[in-house]
């Protein structure tokens, strides 16, 4: 009877060739797609992800590259938006709503610290701001930009509770005529950079952007007048 002895060495090669095999296939990197709060982005969305040179691209449900993924993805869960890949790609945003159909592409991007960071400014799922026609309250889901456009007279803006909406910002445009004067109202006893009831944007072409800061109220990161 003849016996099959597997050599020492030829055990060592074998197993040295499986590593080096292993080592082949490198992790493919990991991008998740959110805002500048490291918020996704929204749930009403189509996602296409492209090579740089404008095809389909492949990408992955793992970091190794075995199980692909449906491209492009639409209407995630949660709006959270992630895959792997590996190397640079493009991204084709889009809604899914023929309605307020809106297309945002972004080029060449690379994935830094797992993240593709999505402009918070430009919602492709609706009207990029809204617009100010008189006196109004401001809610958590009120869009960042707020086009102030009304006729002669004197209007408020009363702001959400910075507990509500911390990291939040809000920029405001005036683009009514003049003798129209915006006053900003911060809620309860907070204030904004000190005071508890100013910050008029009365001037056409005027521009105020201001942001929650909890336990601090707000602070005026933008102010630019005409």
């Amino acid at each position: 009877m003849r016996k099959f002895i597997l050599v020492p060495a030829l055990c060592f090669a074998m197993l040295l060739f499986a590593g080096i095999a292993h080592a082949a296939v490198l992790p493919y990197s990991w991008a998740l797609v959110v805002d500048e709060l490291n918020q996704p982005i929204s749930s009403d969305i189509k996602v296409q992800v492209n090579t740089t040179a404008g095809t389909a691209a492949t990408i992955y449900s793992d970091r190794y590259g075995v199980d692909t993924k449906t491209n492009p993805i639409s209407n995630p869960a949660n709006g959270i938006v992630g895959f792997y890949y590996d190397g640079n790609f493009d991204l084709v945003i889009s809604n899914t709503s023929a309605t307020k159909a809106r297309t945002l592409t972004y080029n060449n991007l690379t994935v830094t610290d797992h993240r593709v960071v999505f402009p918070r400014a430009y919602d492709v799922t609706t009207h990029p701001y809204d617009t100010i026609t008189g006196s109004t309250t401001l809610t958590a889901t009120s869009k960042d930009y707020q086009m102030f456009s009304v006729t002669v007279g004197t209007y408020t803006v009363a702001l959400p509770s910075t507990a509500t909406v911390q990291g939040k910002n809000f920029y405001f445009k005036h683009l009514g005529i003049t003798g129209s004067v915006l006053y900003l109202d911060p809620d309860g006893s907070q204030t904004i950079d000190g005071a508890t009831y100013n910050n008029a944007v009365d001037a056409k072409y005027d521009c105020l952007g201001i942001m929650s800061v909890a336990g601090e109220g707000w602070a005026i990161v933008e102010y630019r007048i005409q």
